[in-house]
């Protein structure tokens, strides 16, 4: 039997609203039939209706994260209106539950004291959102449109997920699972973007332009699995390494060594063929660390450590003889840079942005997206020109916060470490340095399922209290 802050029961009268939608969607299928961009939310509503009547009218909190967590690694986006920018499955899904979790007597006070000021944190990154995007219109004539207000509803949203996720109680073994869950999600979409790739059962034609849209002519160039952008599915890829090689060297059980073991093999071909340099490098960093971690405090043998190395070196060479010439190009220029197309461009990009924010140093301009590029290529830059020196602080507090707690946990336990605090803090290292040529927290598709990692996290900081993860 799950803790009562694990899971809510619909209030009854939220059982007329959704016998009543159900009913209006019955009624409206003539209508309905004749866009079929709706059917994917119809799927997804029919889905959850089944669960409901299922439970009765009882949502499993846990459950509604391994959805959330699905749709964002493995659904394509929506293209609801031309008036409307694209919409996630797993935003339908966080936008009709969350609010529906909150309003059906989820408990109070049931936060871990460290989520509250991770909340509180957060909280003050979106209060500089407001005060800068309203200086911006009202000083500095920034015109604002329906794509600003619907970047706040976005940024406010993972907040809305963490204080849902972050309140209920989780287990050992069901942190487990879903990182075995994540992890498995993960191949799934690099498999497949393999497939896409080498034009396996016509993918390439099927749902390159799905997930793709106006990116299309890079599939054959570098795999993106089920994102679109390469760069950011190779830090999902570099995220999926974490785990499996985090879990490789801390467990016990010789099953899911050797699970993790071939899954840590696989994904270093998959990262190779994403072609991200920054993520590449950050691979042999982040790598190197958790072995020299493992044999120091998990008492990893050599054997085991030799057979890794081995086995990652042979499959990083086997790979290269099958890399489109683009990625090969790729790297090449990567070692060579001073001479590199790609990262000329961005000191421009880069410059440029600067400059804009010289003019509004302190609070920023808003999202402004009427009026300045959305690409950056430099997380911490745009968050600088978009709400200033404050916006950044308080936007590097939503990172740095989780990594000092998992960070000085560890340090504290050293010689019996807990691999979660681990895997949490080196994916905040690993996108700590990627956001330095990518744009990490403007991805929903990441964001959506990183955010209820780090929810669990806390969840895990409360339910725990400091026992061992074995």
């Amino acid at each position: 039997m799950l803790p009562e802050d694990s899971k809510i029961t619909l209030r009854y009268y939220f059982h007329y609203i959704l016998v009543g939608l159900l009913i209006s969607v019955i009624i409206s299928v003539p209508v309905l039939l004749d866009w079929p961009v709706l059917y994917p939310v119809i799927i997804v509503g029919a889905i959850s209706f089944i669960y409901l009547i299922r439970y009765r009218f009882e949502l499993q909190i846990l459950d509604f994260g391994y959805l959330i967590v699905l749709f964002a690694l493995l659904a394509p986006p929506l293209n609801l209106s031309s008036s409307l920018p694209l919409i996630r499955p797993d935003e339908i899904l966080i936008y009709i539950f969350c609010p529906l979790i909150l309003l059906n007597g989820f408990k109070k006070n049931t936060h871990d004291p460290r989520a509250i000021i991770y909340i509180k944190i957060y909280s003050a990154f979106l209060l500089v959102f407001i005060v800068s995007s309203i200086y911006g219109v009202l000083f500095l004539d920034v015109p604002y449109g329906k794509r600003d207000f619907f970047e706040f509803v976005t940024t406010a949203k993972y907040l809305m997920v963490f204080f849902v996720f972050s309140a209920i109680t989780i287990d050992q073994h069901q942190i487990k699972k879903i990182l075995h869950y994540v992890l498995f999600l993960i191949l799934l979409s690099g498999i497949f973007g393999l497939l896409q790739y080498y034009s396996l059962f016509g993918l390439d034609t099927l749902t390159a332009p799905l997930y793709l849209q106006d990116r299309l002519h890079i599939f054959d160039d570098r795999i993106t699995g089920t994102f679109k952008n390469p760069n950011t599915f190779s830090s999902v890829l570099l995220l999926g390494h974490i785990i499996a090689l985090t879990r490789f060297l801390f467990s016990k059980n010789l099953a899911e060594k050797y699970y993790t073991f071939f899954a840590t093999l696989i994904l270093v071909v998959l990262l190779l063929f994403a072609g991200s340099r920054t993520v590449l490098f950050i691979y042999f960093l982040i790598t190197l660390s958790l072995l020299v971690l493992g044999v120091f405090t998990s008492g990893v043998s050599k054997k085991q450590l030799s057979l890794l190395i081995g086995f990652i070196t042979i499959g990083f060479l086997l790979s290269i003889s099958f890399l489109s010439y683009e990625i090969i190009l790729r790297f090449q220029s990567g070692i060579d840079i001073l001479n590199d197309d790609s990262l000329s461009l961005r000191f421009f990009v880069w410059f440029f942005n600067f400059q804009i924010f010289l003019e509004s140093p302190i609070i920023g301009w808003g999202p402004a997206k009427a009026l300045h590029p959305v690409v950056v290529d430099n997380e911490y830059l745009l968050i600088l020109r978009r709400y200033g020196i404050i916006g950044l602080i308080s936007f590097l507090g939503i990172y740095l916060y989780p990594l000092k707690i998992s960070f000085s946990r560890f340090w504290k336990k050293k010689r019996t470490p807990y691999y979660f605090d681990i895997i949490i803090a080196s994916i905040i290292v690993s996108f700590g340095i990627a956001n330095i040529t990518n744009g990490l927290f403007l991805s929903a598709q990441v964001m959506d399922f990183w955010i209820v990692l780090l929810g669990l996290y806390f969840a895990h900081l409360k339910s725990m209290q400091d026992v061992k993860l074995s």
